[in-house]
């Protein structure tokens, strides 16, 4: 099969069609812009105009009280707050510093952490055939690294462990 010639004519002069042009390179000179545009440009009060001003006073006049809702939500806080009374633990993070057999290294452990620090509780644990000693409460784990942190300078073995911590 002969491809005719004046298909491949067409098909070169469609290329040669589609491709872009050259460009001219212009020399443009910037527009001048003739609005004034400072007005919105933020300016700092001064210290003298700081001090004058008062936030926390807001004028309330002209606003009604008269749809109070606070009779309603009362109640509902104080039953929230009588249930959440019954727990006394939450999930949370210890650091665990101490993990083995031996229940007088256990105690010894104990009293090197109080002599390290007498802020955070220490908890002893025995789960057979274990003794662990865990140190804190912690809510979160970043809170529990800052003073992971410091403790695995003098308990290189410490862990950071989720763990039932007290609510106080």
């Amino acid at each position: 099969m002969r491809i005719q010639p004046y298909l491949i004519v067409g098909i070169a002069l469609i290329i040669l069609s589609s491709c872009k042009g050259g460009s001219k390179v212009t020399s443009s000179t910037p527009k001048k812009v003739d609005e004034d545009l400072s007005k919105y440009v933020y300016q700092p009060k001064s210290a003298a105009e700081a001090k004058t001003e008062n936030p926390a006073t807001v004028n309330l006049s002209g606003i009604s009280f008269d749809k109070q809702i606070n009779g309603h939500i009362n109640p509902i806080m104080d039953s929230i707050a009588v249930s959440n009374r019954r727990y006394h633990s939450a999930p949370g993070y210890r650091i665990m510093v101490y993990s083995g057999n031996s229940s007088i290294e256990s105690a010894d452990v104990r009293k090197e952490v109080y002599e390290w620090s007498r802020d955070y509780e220490v908890y002893t644990q025995y789960k057979q055939p274990a003794f662990r000693v865990k140190v804190g409460n912690f809510e979160d784990r970043i809170s529990a690294n800052y003073v992971f942190s410091d403790l695995v300078k003098f308990f290189p073995n410490a862990v950071i462990i989720p763990d039932q911590i007290e609510i106080k």
